[in-house]
């Protein structure tokens, strides 16, 4: 999304309607799985 404005401003504006408007989601908790990602990518230690 791109805004044009002034940030300052339409930020607020655009968390409230986020908010408003948006089922929470289930959080992803990547950081849990950060060492599982690790060695996918690069391999066992």
């Amino acid at each position: 999304m791109q805004i044009w404005g002034e940030y300052s401003v339409i930020f607020p504006l655009i968390a409230a309607w986020v908010l408003d408007h948006c089922e929470p989601r289930e959080p992803r908790r990547v950081g849990d799985r950060v060492l599982a990602y690790r060695e996918k990518l690069l391999g066992p230690e």
